[in-house]
């Protein structure tokens, strides 16, 4: 990508931090859309501008023009994440609703888990452009799916209340909410980081770089899958405890 853009190996750290800057300016924004447009207009919406921006920067012939597709096509998801998790939870029985979450933070997990095999692949077989260019038919299938499954009428995202306002005032729940939003950005910055490294100091290939990511992503689907089935049954403090734990753990090694 370097080459073929002219521009440095640092530089392409825009890459990254251009779908997360549009992805973290869009989401406060999620509810006054869907207020207004309704949530599977909202949805489809998303989608079709993700899968344009997607196609946009496969084509980039510039390192500006694929930071600002880049951005757009994160405004794109960003959209898609509020609306999409509240209707789940909408439509979803309260003791339904652990294994709901389940299955969908093992697809935000392991989905950035497992890109880097994925894309190291790619790039060494049909080159950095297929890296956009794949996720194009997942998001033509789920516009699709979007079409067929959600109800015209489905507007109530905005004026569903999630949360009792008041749980807000306590200090704990800020300072721990604080903490989990800083976990997504250690995690993606280690990887960026970790990949440039790998590639151009430890001369790993692309595909062998990435492939150092599968045994986190596989204990990330067993710890998932266990914490469905158990949620229900211990409650979130044993299983919160035993993560932290592991965590810390693990940062010892």
């Amino acid at each position: 990508m370097s080459v073929d853009l002219h521009t440095s190996i640092s530089a392409l750290a825009w890459v990254s931090n251009g779908y997360i800057a549009g992805l973290t300016l869009i989401v406060p924004f999620s509810a006054f859309f869907s207020r207004y447009l309704g949530a599977r207009r909202l949805i489809m919406f998303s989608l079709i501008l993700f899968s344009v921006a997607a196609a946009a920067a496969g084509f980039a012939d510039s390192l500006y023009g694929l930071v600002f597709w880049r951005i757009v096509q994160g405004a794109g998801g960003g959209l898609l994440i509020p609306v999409g998790q509240a209707l789940t939870w909408q439509q979803f029985k309260p003791h339904e609703r652990a294994g709901v979450s389940s299955v969908v933070m093992m697809v935000a997990l392991l989905a950035p888990a497992c890109s880097p095999a994925i894309g190291g692949l790619l790039v060494e077989t049909c080159g950095w452009r297929w890296i956009f260019f794949a996720t194009l038919p997942v998001a033509i299938i789920t516009l699709l799916l979007a079409y067929l499954w959600l109800n015209a009428d489905s507007t109530t995202v905005a004026s569903a209340r999630l949360l009792h306002l008041p749980l807000l005032a306590d200090r704990l729940l800020r300072f721990a909410m604080i903490v989990y939003q800083c976990v997504p950005g250690m995690f993606i910055g280690i990887s960026v980081v970790g990949m440039f490294y790998l590639q151009n100091v430890a001369q790993l290939s692309p595909a062998a770089a990435g492939s150092l990511m599968l045994p986190w992503s596989i204990a990330s689907f067993v710890a998932i899958m266990l914490t469905g089935r158990y949620f229900n049954w211990l409650g979130p403090r044993p299983l919160i405890i035993v993560g932290c734990l592991l965590q810390a753990l693990e940062s010892c090694f």
